[in-house]
């Protein structure tokens, strides 16, 4: 691999849609007038840059405190096979952050005190996701931080910068983006158990073991595919959002599969399935939203 390959690979782009959605739903539900297409995209150039930050300080800090061995059953870590040094990615993880800071300017001028103490809030996680044995990701509460700021406060706040106001609605719609978000990362502890307990990695998977979380994820997918429903219900407009609805049919193979699946192989094909219908999602209350 070419030094930019490596460095893509190391951004995680197929879990890049975790912080690309919910700015777009929060986005598409601001009326047309008070919409701000710079402010959208510094909002957006935000997110994005804050959730490379976290995954690079993941790669940075497991490799440390050694939960990514030979055995991994996930892509194989730049660290981990010395395609690129710590310093390189000290240094990675500090542009980004800069990249972050930068992409928070116009945002913080617009949503004053709120939104500084947010963003700094979202950069110091992001630093100290991995970062120690009380981290979120060892001590299993990154959970519940991937489906709040990957769903309803990014949605809450891209809805908020833009208008000035905050939404109800934009709070119900942000709460399928948390839902896709956690069913990635639980996808990710489910196929890392093994090594993620070797490394005392008190993911949920590890403290309530498989068949628990392997319910946690069913009950994450059809939380995404009611939410439209509920949102239709309560806002009583928008009918067309239904379709991101649809998102049942995909679904309803893998609720199956999911009960005879528990190899590591296994949840690794449904990462990839997960982040299509993702992607799949986002569009379709997108285009639902508009109609």
């Amino acid at each position: 691999m070419n030094t930019l390959s490596i460095w893509l690979s190391l951004t995680r782009p197929k879990t890049l849609i975790a912080s690309i959605s919910p700015v777009i739903i929060g986005g598409c539900m601001c009326p047309q007038s008070l919409f701000s297409f710079p402010m959208f995209l510094c909002i957006l150039c935000f997110a994005l840059s804050i959730q490379i930050t976290a995954n690079f300080a993941n790669d940075f800090f497991d490799h440390l405190q050694g939960a990514d061995t030979r055995d991994r059953k996930g892509p194989k870590r730049a660290l981990q096979a010395n395609t690129i040094s710590l310093h390189e990615m000290k240094v990675a993880i500090m542009a980004m952050l800069c990249i972050a800071l930068l992409a928070s300017i116009y945002p913080i001028i617009k949503g004053g005190i709120a939104f500084t103490l947010l963003s700094c809030f979202s950069m110091i996680l992001a630093i100290f996701y991995t970062k120690g044995p009380k981290s979120l990701s060892y001590s299993g509460t990154s959970d519940i931080f991937a489906f709040l700021f990957f769903g309803p406060v990014a949605t809450i706040g891209t809805y908020y910068l833009l208008t000035g106001a905050f939404s109800v609605y934009a709070l119900i719609a942000g709460i399928a983006p948390g839902a896709l978000s956690n069913s990635l990362l639980i996808l990710n502890n489910l196929r890392d158990e093994k090594e993620d307990a070797i490394a005392n990695k008190k993911t949920l998977v590890v403290r309530f073991g498989v068949n628990i979380e392997k319910l946690h994820l069913k009950l994450m997918l059809l939380v995404c595919s009611i939410t439209p429903l509920c949102l239709v219900v309560i806002e009583k407009n928008h009918f067309f959002v239904v379709l991101a609805s649809f998102t049942i049919v995909p679904i309803i193979p893998i609720l199956r599969a999911l009960k005879a699946s528990d190899s590591p192989s296994d949840f690794a094909i449904f990462f990839n399935k997960i982040g299509v219908l993702y992607y799949l999602y986002t569009t379709l209350f997108f285009i639902g939203y508009l109609l």
